[in-house]
């Protein structure tokens, strides 16, 4: 799954990309990843597109110049908005080369 999202801090905002989601958070792909133990908020889109999901989390992993790609791993901290539904929404990905109108 790879997909876009924002990363918000107090001091910075990123455009970014979620490469792996699951129950408890986010691996994030950015060449400026964030320090381990700051908190950001992470504002996406789930399949379909209309429903937005914004989460808490904090960086409990910084990857930079080792192998693979470079980001972060976020840990959800709490839900601001579809908390209690993202990971439905998420399911409804439609597979791939499917027509989503």
């Amino acid at each position: 799954m790879s997909r876009p999202c924002w990363c918000e801090t107090e001091e910075v905002t990123l455009y970014v990309k979620i490469l792996n989601v699951s129950e408890g958070g986010v691996f994030i792909r950015t060449a400026t990843p964030l320090e381990v133990g700051r908190r950001a908020k992470v504002v996406f889109h789930c399949p379909g597109g209309n429903e937005e999901v914004v989460a808490v989390g904090e960086v409990i992993r910084s990857v930079g110049d080792r192998p693979g790609p470079p980001g972060m791993g976020l840990r959800f901290v709490s839900f601001e908005k579809n908390g209690d539904r993202f990971l439905d929404l998420l399911r409804m990905t439609p597979p791939p080369g499917a027509i989503v109108s």
